[in-house]
């Protein structure tokens, strides 16, 4: 932020025919943001820029080429732009135009979606945010003959996508209560019909998504609780979990602790439940019981031995206690954790010494880590723990090579090189081999690999 400002600032003190010359330099370098300069050049005539919005959104319901994975983020991003023209420049002076073009835009969503690879989401996420906004221009106009409830009802039953997920748990945006009661009745018999039709099936799916949405709108924990127990009278974990966030939600603390405190069937909680116990200690902070919070997260810490589990502890501990819980969480993590967890945590603590201890005792396992956890590792690790960064990238490279991904041979090629400074150090290599036979084996081993040796011998 403060860089912009900077800039803003920085461009305000030049001459407008700079700007101007600039702006013209840019037009026609790229479609996008030609539209881009059109659009501003009339955002003071909300008519005219509401036909160009229109024109654009048209061209967008009916594009046919398919967007891959990569090229999905800027698709996502020319909805956004569309979207941000709406809202500022339209909205605000003109909501019932808004509100039809956002209905307009909402309408090129399956086109949208059908012909992408939107692994990431993007695309819906940004179809998602346009539903909201929806919503907010729906509020300040008109209401069509059928009335909003079944608008929006009859949007829910489109949902193939699952942009329409957050109508419902945001529709007090624009529906009374007792239009939302009634939604509610409407999903709750749904969910029952489908049950009586078959007790064992899947039907009853949606329109229970639906029937917790409207609970979530109308901030109504009772109304979730018997969505969850129509369908599943003695409920798993993961069910009871998300209602007593639903009551968090809500600030209803009894409420959510009544579901995990109480001894439920064996597909429910156990008593040694991470999850359950940061519930728990989160109720307890809500409720001011600090005691009853640190027994909780003392517990959680015992299970799991985590840095940041320690330091959410450690603000309610005695300071005699702190030392005796630092090393209580190495124990424990010792104990019971993977080899990556373990190094995570001595990393995050400075134990440094202790952590080349797991790494000598432990290459095996580390050498099965995943490259994402291994990169993740070597950034907690600082310049001058050498020995540790050795072995780090030792396992990066390997894991590179062995898998002959070449695509990333260039990262490989980088840790080499990396390994050869570090060798300039004279670290004590102690059990490992020193580099020098380190490399004379990676060459032995990949030396036909010849689009990755010309990459290690470039500057």
């Amino acid at each position: 932020m403060n860089e912009e400002n900077t800039l803003r600032t920085r461009l305000n003190e030049l001459p407008q025919e700079v700007l101007a010359d600039f702006i013209c330099s840019l037009y026609g370098e790229d479609e996008r943001l030609d539209r881009r300069i059109e659009r501003l050049l009339i955002s003071e005539d909300s008519n005219a820029l509401t036909r160009s919005l229109r024109q654009q959104i048209s061209t967008l319901k009916h594009q046919k080429n398919f967007v891959d994975y990569y090229e999905a983020e800027s698709l996502a991003d020319e909805i956004q732009e569309l979207l941000a023209e709406i809202e500022h420049h339209i909205m605000p002076s003109a909501p019932e135009q808004a509100f039809k073009l956002l209905d307009a835009l909402l309408a090129t969503s399956v086109n949208s979606l059908e012909r992408s690879d939107d692994s990431n989401g993007a695309i819906g996420g940004v179809y998602q945010d346009a539903c909201i906004l929806w919503l907010q221009a729906a509020r300040l106009s008109p209401a069509p003959p059928e009335g909003w409830q079944d608008r929006v009802k009859n949007l829910v039953n489109e949902n193939d996508y699952g942009i329409y997920d957050v109508l419902l748990p945001n529709a007090h945006q624009l529906l009374p209560e007792e239009e939302l009661r009634h939604l509610a009745l409407f999903y709750e018999t749904g969910v029952r019909n489908a049950l009586n039709q078959n007790p064992n099936g899947t039907g009853y799916f949606s329109e229970l998504a639906n029937l917790q949405g409207i609970a979530e709108a109308l901030k109504d924990p009772a109304l979730y609780e018997r969505s969850m127990l129509l369908v599943s009278p003695e409920p798993n974990s993961l069910q009871i979990g998300n209602l007593a966030r639903f009551y968090l939600r809500c600030e209803d603390y009894q409420g959510a602790l009544k579901w995990l405190t109480e001894p439920w069937p064996a597909t429910g909680w156990q008593n040694n439940n991470a999850e359950r116990l940061s519930l728990l200690a989160e109720c307890y902070r809500a409720l001011d019981l600090p005691h009853q919070q640190k027994e909780a997260l003392k517990a959680r810490l015992d299970i799991s031995p985590t840095f940041e589990n320690l330091q959410a502890l450690l603000p309610l501990a005695e300071k005699d206690e702190a030392e005796d819980l630092r090393q209580r969480t190495i124990e424990q993590a010792m104990l019971k954790s993977s080899v990556s967890a373990k190094l995570e945590l001595l990393f995050q603590l400075g134990e440094f010494d202790r952590s080349r201890q797991v790494l000598f005792a432990e290459s095996g396992e580390l050498a099965k880590c995943h490259y994402l956890t291994l990169t993740h590792l070597l950034g907690l690790v600082p310049a001058g723990a050498v020995l540790i960064r050795i072995i780090l990238q030792r396992c990066l490279l390997d894991d590179i090579l062995n898998r002959g991904k070449s695509q990333a041979y260039h990262y490989a090629a980088d840790y080499l090189k990396e390994l050869r400074k570090l060798d300039q150090q004279k670290p004590e290599y102690g059990p490992m081999i020193n580099h020098t036979v380190y490399e004379q084996q990676l060459r032995a081993q990949h030396g036909r690999k010849r689009s990755f040796w010309p990459l290690v011998d470039t500057k």
